[in-house]
């Protein structure tokens, strides 16, 4: 398989609610917090700057219109992603470190 095919098969897998992780090695089954916060911060990593870059074209595309268009009516799960990414930031497990808890309830639904 070429690298097309493995990561077009990788978002299949995600597609079935499967976590896989990456790693320097390939991928990887996310079977701990710590494997899930490596997920998460590579997401965030992706998504947060995309999100910025579709907020500063709509604040240039409405201050070129003087307000009169917003390129986000246009769809409405962006809007609500990008309003969200401008008051919170997306969570992700800093540094591989989770509690207890959250080990134990990755264990029990193993």
């Amino acid at each position: 398989m070429n690298t097309r095919q493995v990561r077009s098969l990788v978002g299949v897998i995600r597609d079935l609610g499967v976590v896989l992780a990456g790693s320097p090695n390939g991928y990887k089954l996310a079977l701990t917090a710590a494997d899930i916060g490596e997920y998460l911060a590579h997401t965030e990593s992706i998504v947060g700057p995309m999100l910025a870059r579709v907020k500063l074209a709509r604040q240039s595309v409405r201050l070129d219109t003087s307000g009169r268009y917003d390129i986000l009516s246009q769809s409405h799960d962006l809007w609500s992603l990008v309003e969200a990414s401008a008051d919170h930031r997306l969570m992700a497990l800093q540094d591989g470190e989770a509690s207890e808890d959250t080990e134990a309830a990755l264990e029990d639904g193993a």
